[in-house]
C-alpha cells in the first residue's frame, strides 16, 4: 500500500526519447579535427598484425607434431608390398658390372 502511494506521488519523468538522442549526438566523431594520417598508420598496423598472425598460424598447423591432422580413428595396418622389392633386385643384378 505505502509502495503504491509513493509511486503516485513521484513527480518525476525522465524523457527517455530525448535522452537518448543527446546521447547519440554527443557519441558522433568529427573526423574534420582528428589526424587521418595517424588514424590510417595504425589501420595498417592493425592489418600487418593480423597478416603476421594468419602466417604464423599457417605456420604452426604445417609443423611436425602440431597435431593438426590427427583424426580420432584407430590405425589400420598396412602389409608390405614384397613383390616390388624382389623386381628392384632384379634389375639391379642385370645390369652388367663395370670394370676398372
Amino acid at each position: 500500500m505505502q509502495v503504491e502511494i509513493e509511486q503516485q506521488s513521484c513527480t518525476f519523468k525522465p524523457m527517455l526519447r530525448h535522452s537518448e538522442l543527446s546521447l547519440n549526438k554527443s557519441l558522433q566523431v568529427d573526423y574534420s579535427k582528428m589526424n587521418t594520417k595517424s588514424i590510417e598508420k595504425y589501420i595498417e598496423r592493425q592489418v600487418n598484425a593480423r597478416g603476421m598472425k594468419e602466417a604464423q598460424e599457417v605456420i604452426a598447423s604445417k609443423q611436425a607434431g602440431s597435431g593438426h591432422n590427427w583424426k580420432n580413428k584407430v590405425t589400420r595396418p598396412i602389409t608390405p608390398k614384397l613383390s616390388g622389392h624382389s623386381k628392384q633386385i632384379e634389375i639391379v643384378s642385370e645390369e652388367p658390372e663395370k670394370q676398372l
